[in-house]
């Protein structure tokens, strides 16, 4: 498993052997060295130990710069996050691409020590002096003290501190988050663009809930609009959104496909409810079915952890004319992986067994969505049942009604107390089956709407789980395996190149060398994302399917208990004051 410990085979204070010691993704296979390492020809140990007391001789002047700006964009003493750094970084005026050369040579995890970033300000004043950009320049300049000060702005640079733990309310949180996504860039810019989050401190979400979230749940109201719009032969239905975030805007059910398949590129591990089938010419039953599928889905998102702070989201239920901002605009399908990043605390919250975990949910999840349908199904049913009998106690009322009124006199002889005293019964009835048959029609309708979506959204959430599941297995998959056996073949041909020293071979072993530090950095990006996944995964089961499936269960049901139970009692008292006024009824 990912992050089960393992024995501390490498050397301690290593450049970049921070990752090797830490991140789990370490395999004793390598007896000890970093597979990922760029620089592969110098022990750890070593190039660490060395690179210490050199930057430590170097001039106080140059030393004290380094400190500076460490000091600039630190929050703890020792360490920054990479994304930090390459703040910092992206104010040196050198290309994206020697950028991310510079951090792959001095880390491959998320946290950057001192002395590499020390070694990164290095290796960045070679860069914009046009040197070689390698460790072993660092060590000469630094052994012969002219190690030079790199050209940077950090003095106008605001480095963003690390992300809490804490989730921010649900309420107005989808404008919190320095996700590029935030729609607090859209106000200024209708780009929705991600080709930059390579030199930003994007924070990583993880999928909580928080204490008390089914208290502070966000409601978006779904409606049908009165008119159809479109041209005779398509026209198309067209649904009006209520939500806290702005007001109402109106949307075709194409428009939300493309929010499902925004959302579904985008956060492809996550747990996302499917939208409801589209139909052409689908009659008023269907059309309310489909109502209520979009307001589940769109509830589900605006309240799930992550997702609700997506801005393309945030434009759907906001924006006027989406179709317009549609032209207008481009917006990112990138996979959030790519953009996020998990600190290590995250990584080891993530438990040995997942894969386990995920084999036990998978094998039952198929059998809670076939019991759950039926669930609905028999819940709709009984539901239709009580509107029936509500609407049989009406037609009873009204009859026994129809019967007092056309029978004002007895037969018998007139003011005959015996039949007037039945007379008023029947009429007291009838009225009391009339006020039953209102309040059960109404508490039927009240069950439909609350209890069934809750039994929906139930089974909503485990197809969505389901699904989840099946990107997973379709999408998780990933090249390191024949990237490694290519750097393995290369480094081989490198060493090749070395002994033989053929004419030209500096420049073949330099060829060589950058394919190598190409797949290792392809290789580092991977294992990265492996763990974004299982962080991702592990995040969605534990803080968002078992809460939901347990906590708004539980609510649903004592809810649905509550009424219930006040329903019936309601009916109980209107039944004794009945019988109460039925008993002075004359027998004789």
């Amino acid at each position: 498993m990912f992050n089960v410990p393992r024995p501390n085979a490498s050397p301690t204070n290593g450049l970049a052997s921070s990752y090797v010691e830490d991140n789990p993704l370490f395999s004793s296979t390598y007896d000890g060295m970093d597979p990922w390492s760029t620089t592969p020809e110098l022990p750890h140990a070593t190039l660490a130990s060395t690179l210490d007391d050199l930057l430590g001789m170097c001039s106080c002047s140059v030393y004290t710069v380094y400190s500076q700006t460490f000091e600039k964009v630190s929050v703890s003493d020792s360490e920054v996050s990479v994304n930090s750094l390459l703040y910092v970084l992206g104010t040196s005026g050198l290309s994206t691409s020697t950028i991310d050369r510079i951090v792959s040579l001095v880390s491959t995890r998320p946290r950057v020590s001192r002395l590499e970033f020390y070694v990164a300000l290095a290796l960045v004043a070679a860069a914009q002096q046009g040197k070689d950009v390698s460790i072993e320049t660092v060590i000469s300049e630094a052994r012969q003290n002219t190690l030079p000060v790199p050209a940077l702005q950090v003095d106008s640079l605001e480095i963003n501190p690390l992300p809490s733990t804490s989730f921010p309310p649900q309420g107005n949180s989808y404008g919190d988050s320095t996700d590029p996504w935030s729609p607090r860039e859209l106000e200024n810019n209708d780009r929705i663009d991600q080709t930059a989050a390579a030199t930003r401190d994007v924070p990583s979400t993880v999928a909580r809930l928080g204490r008390n979230w089914y208290m502070h749940q966000s409601k978006v109201e779904v409606s049908i609009a009165p008119k159809r719009q479109g041209f005779i032969l398509a026209r198309y239905t067209v649904y009006q959104i209520k939500s806290d975030r702005g007001a109402p805007v109106f949307r075709r059910y194409s428009e939300f496909l493309y929010l499902f398949d925004c959302l579904v590129r985008r956060y492809p591990f996550r747990l996302l409810p499917c939208l409801p089938p589209k139909r052409i010419g689908g009659d008023a039953q269907f059309l309310e079915s489909r109502r209520k599928g979009l307001q589940r889905f769109l509830n589900f998102v605006v309240n799930h952890p992550v997702i609700r702070d997506d801005a393309v989201l945030h434009v759907f239920l906001t924006e006027p004319d989406l179709e317009t901002w549609r032209k207008r605009s481009s917006v990112s399908l990138e996979e959030e992986s790519a953009t996020k990043r998990i600190t290590r605390v995250e990584e080891m919250s993530i438990p040995s067994d997942l894969s386990e975990k995920m084999q036990f949910i998978r094998n039952r999840m198929q059998l809670l969505i076939e019991k759950w349908t039926r669930i609905c199904l028999i819940t709709e049913r009984l539901f239709k049942r009580r509107e029936a009998t509500a609407s049989d106690f009406i037609r009873l009322a009204t009859t026994l009604s129809a019967v007092v009124e056309e029978n004002p006199e007895s037969w018998r002889v007139e003011g005959d107390e015996l039949y007037l005293g039945v007379r008023q019964g029947l009429s007291n009835t009838a009225a009391r089956l009339m006020s039953q048959g209102d309040a059960m029609d109404r508490r039927a309708h009240t069950t439909i709407l609350m209890t069934l979506e809750a039994f929906k959204s139930q089974r909503d959430l485990y197809i969505a789980a389901k699904d989840m599941f099946l990107r997973h297995d379709r999408l998780s998959g990933d090249q390191v395996d024949k990237l490694q056996k290519r750097v393995e073949s290369n480094a081989l041909k490198l060493e090749t190149i070395k002994n033989l020293r053929q004419e030209g071979w500096a420049a073949k072993a330099d060829r060589v060398l950058g394919t190598i530090e190409l797949d290792q950095s392809a290789i580092a990006a991977a294992m990265a994302r492996r763990v974004f996944v299982r962080h991702c995964i592990w995040s969605e089961l534990r803080g968002v399917l078992y809460p939901r499936e347990n906590t708004l269960m539980a609510l649903a049901l004592q809810t649905f208990a509550q009424q219930e139970r006040e329903y019936v009692g309601t009916l109980v008292a209107s039944w004794d004051i009945l019988a109460e006024d039925l008993s002075a009824m004359p027998l004789e």
